[in-house]
């Protein structure tokens, strides 16, 4: 997604919801994203939950379910034979736990709004859409992860900035959310096991308590979601576009180690360690020159000359 659009002759900031839980977590971090910069290796990470979400949209795509083979969808991608023998045991026991399974959902659906806040473009890409008799939609959000907190998840659906980026997308018309939840596994690997029998023993794991691994938690939204979400987003969503220009850029020492991992931008905002990192050229097509990630802009971004070095206005 680009950081600007036009719109209405005149040019718009992208918001999505990613880069407002960045600038939740630190509007520093929120700024170099915003900027293009990137490590080198971003991927690894995500790479189970990209190759799952594909499958499930090639899956919910395809007329003839029976004929679907996830073995061949995921022969070629790049997991470890591990991980596809993980994988295609999940998906066995997600199509018989789904409760949407045999409803038509449009997949990887783009949505935007530009009336929202003058000078922007909110957008975001929902993982599923379903639309319902009434007129209304049920959102669909799918997830891979290795802890999962059944409690605390569903305290904060209600909640949960996604969701309500979705709510303020459609104009309120969100009447329902499943959270689709898939648990990798965390057992570990013994020096004596090879690939296939830890394989084997994930599956089987996997196959004798489903419910652990495959998860659906569901919420209905009402009227004062909506409007606790248009008034959430605007807060953020206006503060954010202060910070692009110049306005507010404070780091948060204090998110620089939460969660599951460290901050991407720990070592280019403590120590100046910036030849890990790179800038992406198709976010900043704004920024010709320095756009070559060249040592001497990235030393001007780190030391927060943001303003004097850098127009970072409208480069969201």
């Amino acid at each position: 997604m680009g950081n600007l659009v036009l719109r209405g002759g005149f040019m718009s900031l992208v918001v999505t919801q990613s880069k407002l839980r960045a600038f939740m977590e630190c509007p520093k971090k929120a700024l170099l994203k915003q900027a293009g910069i990137h490590l080198e290796n971003t991927g690894e990470r995500t790479a189970f939950g990209i190759v799952w979400h594909d499958l499930i949209e090639d899956f919910m795509n395809t007329p003839n379910k029976d004929n679907f083979s996830a073995k061949e969808k995921i022969a070629d991608s790049e997991l470890s034979y591990v991980d596809k023998e993980i994988m295609l045991a999940l998906f066995e026991q997600w199509k018989l736990k789904c409760p949407y399974v045999n409803s038509v959902v449009e997949n990887e659906v783009y949505l935007e709004n530009s009336n929202f806040i003058k000078g922007v473009t909110l957008a975001g890409k929902a993982d599923g859409i379903e639309k319902l008799n009434d007129g209304r939609f049920r959102l669909i959000e799918r997830k891979t992860k290795k802890q999962v907190n059944e409690q605390k998840i569903m305290e904060n659906l209600y909640s949960d900035l996604q969701c309500m980026m979705y709510d303020v997308l459609t104009g309120g018309k969100i009447k329902q959310v499943i959270y689709d939840v898939v648990r990798r596994p965390s057992l570990r690997q013994s020096v004596k096991e090879d690939d296939i029998a830890f394989a084997k023993r994930c599956v089987e794991d996997i196959n004798s308590r489903p419910e652990w691994y495959v998860m659906f938690f569901t919420v209905e939204l009402f009227a004062e979601d909506h409007e606790r979400a248009e008034e959430y987003i605007a807060i953020l969503a206006t503060n954010f576009k202060k910070a692009v220009n110049g306005k507010i850029a404070q780091p948060n020492v204090c998110a620089c180690t939460e969660g599951n991992y460290p901050c991407d931008y720990v070592d280019f905002c403590r120590y100046g360690d910036y030849l890990q990192y790179r800038v992406d050229k198709k976010i900043n097509t704004e920024l010709p020159k320095q756009a070559n990630a060249s040592k001497k802009w990235q030393k001007r971004l780190w030391r927060e000359e943001w303003n004097e070095n850098i127009n970072l206005e409208g480069l969201v």
